[in-house]
């Protein structure tokens, strides 16, 4: 495989004026214009999150007063161009186009800015999700006799701006009706109540769970799927230290789980009901006292935006399970899963510069795009195959370590490889992307990771929320 590439980025932006004067009518009219950004950055957030952008452009390609501009609809196109120039000597352009596009959304309208020491222009914005995200729901009360799909649909449609997201079911069959899963003696719960400042996309969000469905945005579509598996086996994104990595790092949480939180979900079918608990916040107080947690949502710190440390709640681990035929065994199921992963979880994040990966599968060889890399996929992270030769020839975890770090392995790697060497899936779920060209230094890519959660409860499917 190459290692050389030749990577560019082409945004295609759409501009809706201000109407200031309502008889002029190229104010009327939107306008388009694709341009090479100096640099731009994608990053692909879980699926409950808005993707972000941001991107620096040359003034003399975006002449426009900011104040006169209503909307900036931007699609980022990436591609390798495999040369630099075309046989005819002019230089090689990427083409914008549907296969090329990792991002498509809008510029927030407060993220607009102009450097005069430099002559650019900088934005920044979120995806289509953020559309839902910021529209607030209407507060009534949500009828559930329509299937999922058809429910949603009509909140998609309920504000101008997303009516044209498409939604898509890729489940390979028919949607389940909410209604229908009411207890007969209670009618009322055929209705969804309203919460309070919840938004359209809280109230999409909830549909799915108690589905047992994932939704999240593509581009312009609103997909509605299964729990991913554990992973695709047939297709694992094949990292490899010391040839296509170009920093990684490990991060172990060792003993009991801290800053994650266990969401276990059941659709019983038998007693039409769907029913969840949170852990540790449900937890029994027996359990709680024993793991020496507190009954509440386990929160991590961040850094705001104006430098202040705030707490947040942390993320929530989901599995879902078929058929649990009440709460109290449900929580059960919970609180042995939250201990598992406790003793289970591995995370990390890597860096490339590369474009694409090779896949072996029964001595085929396949090439993967990186850039189709998305939240959810396998990874596969391996060290080259003469230093695990050389690794294979020490028991000692510390002379294992050694050999790696002279190797020019990290400490921090040597240890993680040299510990867990045979101990553990080489198999990784992606948790976020984020992609990087910039004309002066090229294309860089960023993902975090965690490992693939096996527990002893078979049935266990997971996602992130």
């Amino acid at each position: 495989m190459s290692s050389v590439y030749y990577p560019q980025a082409v945004a295609t932006i759409r501009i809706r004026w201000e109407d200031f004067d309502s008889n002029d009518s190229l104010l009327s009219k939107t306008a388009k214009q694709s341009l090479i950004p100096r640099n731009v950055r994608v990053v692909l957030n879980d699926y409950t999150s808005a993707d972000k952008f941001n991107m620096t452009i040359d003034y003399k390609d975006f002449p426009y007063d900011p104040r006169s501009i209503r909307a900036l609809g931007v699609t980022i196109h990436v591609e390798d161009r495999k040369s630099l120039y075309k046989q005819d000597g002019t230089l090689n352009f990427i083409q914008p186009k549907e296969d090329n596009i990792v991002f498509q959304g809008f510029a927030d309208e407060d993220n607009i800015e102009f450097s005069d020491s430099d002559r650019t222009v900088t934005f920044e914005g979120r995806d289509f999700t953020s559309l839902l995200i910021d529209a607030p729901y209407n507060g009534q009360a949500l009828e559930l006799n329509l299937k999922v799909d058809e429910l949603i649909s009509n909140i998609v449609k309920s504000i101008e701006a997303t009516q044209k997201i498409k939604i898509v079911n890729k489940t390979g069959g028919t949607l389940p009706t909410l209604g229908k899963f009411a207890p007969d003696f209670n009618k009322l719960s055929t209705k969804r109540s309203a919460k309070k400042k919840e938004s359209l996309w809280d109230v999409i969000q909830d549909l799915a769970a108690r589905s047992g469905l994932i939704a999240y945005i593509s581009l312009d579509e609103l997909i509605l799927t299964k729990p991913r598996q554990l992973f695709d086996k047939d297709k694992n994104y094949r990292f490899v230290h010391g040839r296509n990595i170009e920093s990684l790092s490990f991060k172990r949480k060792i003993g009991r789980q801290k800053g994650l939180n266990i969401r276990v979900r059941s659709l019983n079918i038998e007693k039409k009901e769907v029913i969840e608990a949170d852990i540790p916040r449900e937890a029994t107080s027996s359990w709680a006292d024993s793991i020496g947690v507190k009954r509440e949502n386990q929160t991590v710190e961040k850094i705001g935006s104006d430098g202040e440390v705030k707490k947040e709640v942390a993320p929530f681990l989901t599995f879902f399970l078929p058929n649990i035929s009440n709460k109290d065994q449900l929580i059960e199921v919970g609180q042995n899963t939250w201990e598992e992963v406790g003793r289970q979880q591995l995370e990390g994040k890597l860096k490339t510069f590369d474009m694409a990966t090779q896949q072996k599968d029964n001595n085929k060889t396949e090439l993967l795009d990186l850039l189709k890399l998305r939240i959810g996929d396998a990874i596969k992270i391996e060290i080259d195959t003469d230093d695990l030769e050389g690794l294979q020839r020490f028991k000692k975890e510390s002379d294992r370590s050694n050999y790696l770090i002279s190797r020019g392995y990290t400490n921090e790697v040597a240890r993680a490889f040299a510990r867990t060497l045979g101990k553990f899936e080489t198999r990784f779920y992606t948790k976020s992307v984020e992609f990087t060209v910039d004309l002066d230094s090229g294309f860089s890519q960023s993902i975090d990771f965690i490992n693939f959660i096996e527990t002893d409860q078979k049935a266990l499917k997971w996602t992130w929320t």
